[in-house]
């Protein structure tokens, strides 16, 4: 398994490596955006992990007898991102929005609000592609094998810096209804003009809101489509 110290180092040493050359107005920029890869780096981690646990990654939200969705996939992380006490604390029976479960939305782990955010904020920075043939599909939970198309670029987990999604609910970015980059009900970066993603292999991707273009970024939300990414 690859720890999580060896994981952040696979990422961020290439950067660190540019940020000694930045001046200081370049540097503050440079250093958000590290955070935000920093961020994502750490949800990347715990997918991986539970997918080690589990032969699988966590489903889009886990749901009661009768089907319907109760909590985010980003609750059933939290054991895997040492935050199990909090998860412990929720009633899985319950839906998020269960009064027990509601009052438990101010413990938002930092992983999962943006440095740019607001600071008390209790919506996600960071929400899941979601759709079918996508990493996130519903109830139903996807394997690495099931990725027969570039495991390294099939976007998996995305900036939504307007989305307003309780880090909680059962919710994600749903790709027919919000298909292009810079939608503020989508996929919508904190840094002008681009949007960062983590992929289905734990590493991390950024995108210019022109480029891909529209039959390019439906290429990379698709894990088994079968169409090659050239851009």
């Amino acid at each position: 398994m690859l720890s999580r110290r060896l994981f952040l180092q696979r990422v961020f040493l290439p950067v660190a490596a540019l940020a000694a050359g930045c001046g200081k107005g370049k540097r503050d920029n440079h250093d958000s955006r590290r955070e935000t890869m920093d961020k994502l780096s750490q949800i990347a981690y715990g997918l991986r992990r539970y997918h080690e646990t589990y032969g699988h990654f966590p489903p889009a939200y886990s749901v009661d007898e009768e089907g319907r969705p109760l909590l985010s996939w980003r609750v059933l992380l939290l054991p895997f991102l040492d935050y199990a006490p909090l998860y412990r604390k929720f009633d899985l029976k319950k839906p998020w929005d269960d009064p027990h479960n509601l009052e438990l939305l101010k413990f938002m782990p930092p992983f999962y609000r943006s440095s740019l955010a607001e600071e008390k904020s209790e919506t996600t920075s960071y929400a899941g592609v979601f759709g079918p043939g996508c990493m996130f599909e519903g109830s139903e939970p996807v394997k690495l094998s099931d990725v027969t198309d570039e495991i390294d670029k099939t976007l998996m987990v995305g900036e939504v810096k307007g989305a307003g999604i309780p880090w909680t609910k059962p919710q994600d970015i749903d790709i027919q209804a919000h298909p292009q980059l810079g939608d503020p009900q989508g996929f919508s970066g904190y840094h002008e003009g681009q949007v960062y993603f983590s992929t289905a292999d734990s590493n991390l991707m950024w995108l210019l809101l022109n480029k891909p273009n529209a039959e390019q970024l439906q290429r990379l939300f698709l894990r088994n489509d079968g169409k090659p990414i050239d851009f």
